[in-house]
């Protein structure tokens, strides 16, 4: 078994996983703070999948707030489905915290609105998409950011979420 700390970054690699018996692991900590980022990782079959929506259900469960993407290869070059998946439903009720070009950028990024003469310009989106994570945070309390198979999350959004991350 390899499982490693890096900071704020718990990795567990090359795993069985959701089997006691066959070697199963759940990270649990409840005197860390935070963690910001959990990373799953071996081959297909391992049971990853079914870690991944049972640690959401069970964050869920202990009072937070959860968005999801389970991105697939058909959607892997739609641009910004990932970031939908995760905030569109949101974005009504946290809009009147963003500024304005952060909100009206992250809109024409999910296609909630037309983007006109003027696309989404991807500073925007990537900060836009910060600002709304902080402004659920602070309405939901706990919030947990949950992405499935980042090989098939576009680009756009994979660049957003990497700097969310970061400047979190």
């Amino acid at each position: 078994r390899v499982v490693r700390e890096v900071g704020h970054r718990l990795a567990v690699r090359g795993l069985p996983v959701g089997v006691q018996d066959r070697g199963a692991v759940l990270v649990h900590d409840d005197h860390r703070a935070e963690v910001t980022e959990i990373l799953l990782d071996g081959p297909a079959g391992l049971g990853k999948t079914t870690l991944w929506a049972g640690a959401g259900a069970g964050t869920a469960n202990r009072g937070a707030h959860v968005v999801a993407s389970s991105p697939t290869e058909a959607e892997s070059g739609l641009s910004y489905s990932g970031l939908a998946d995760l905030i569109a439903d949101e974005l009504p009720a946290i809009r009147g915290t963003l500024s304005r070009p952060q909100a009206r950028a992250l809109a024409i990024a999910m296609r909630l609105e037309d983007p006109g003469e003027h696309p989404a310009d991807e500073t925007a989106v990537a900060r836009g998409f910060l600002a709304a994570l902080q402004a659920l945070a602070r309405a939901r309390g706990k919030l947990l950011v949950a992405v499935g198979d980042f090989r098939w999350l576009a680009l756009p959004s994979l660049s957003a979420l990497d700097y969310a991350v970061r400047a979190l």
